[in-house]
């Protein structure tokens, strides 16, 4: 955190102890850090009105093999998996949702199922979803969007860099072998609005084998 920033340390440090303990301090206990030992885990580290350090530990995964590895999970219990195809409708039985029209993006064809249960899982589509059973469904979620840049890295690093920018905006910089992602995140009213649109997306296949999930990995906030 650095001088004029939204926090302050102390509590910078509670807020890393405490998302530590949400997970039973698993990955260690989040605790505030000094400037100079901060500096030599992210040697590209402004140390200029640096006012405050934190560190804790996190976890860190590829999403799209978690998808594929559930996907294939459930077909392997017997589930019958349709890939590309997209609602169009939903179905429904004395006011209650069983079942969804699609429509194959590939093919065109139209065709419907029947279920007990219906679970929309649709990620930042959930409101499109919702809106075809209550048309005067309220907003669920407000969307966030950054820009993510990928730059050369000029020193090892043994943490990832998360500074906040004001009191609702953070930006992130992810060490990876040879780079560095750096990810500012901003929130966007605008982008709740636009959920209300028919989403869009490029067909593709995945033939690809997942790996394990997830790793370890340690963040620094400053």
């Amino acid at each position: 955190m650095y001088k004029g920033g939204p926090h302050g340390a102390a509590k910078l440090g509670a807020g890393v102890f405490a998302y530590s303990a949400l997970s039973a301090f698993g990955d260690g206990v989040g605790h505030l850090l000094s400037p100079a030992k901060a500096a030599r885990d992210v040697p590209e580290l402004r140390t200029d009105n640096l006012k405050a350090v934190a560190v804790y530990g996190d976890d860190q995964m590829n999403d799209a093999r978690m998808a594929l590895m559930t996907v294939r999970a459930a077909a392997e219990s017997g589930a019958v998996v349709l890939n590309h195809a997209e609602v169009t409708g939903l179905r429904f039985t004395r006011g209650r949702v069983t079942g969804a029209e699609l429509r194959d993006r590939l093919s065109g064809d139209e065709f419907g199922v029947n279920a007990r249960l219906v679970l929309n899982a649709t990620g930042p589509w959930v409101d499109h979803l919702r809106r075809m059973e209550d048309p005067d469904a309220a907003p669920s979620i407000r969307l966030s969007k950054g820009a993510h840049l990928v730059l050369k890295r000029t020193s090892p690093w043994k943490a990832a860099l998360a500074t906040p920018i004001d009191k609702y905006r953070i930006t992130f910089a992810l060490p990876g072998r040879t780079c560095c992602c750096s990810a500012p995140r901003t929130r966007s009213s605008r982008a709740t609005r636009r959920t209300s649109r028919s989403p869009r997306r490029t067909p593709r296949r995945y033939s690809t084998r997942p790996r394990s999930p997830s790793a370890t990995s340690s963040s620094t906030v400053s």
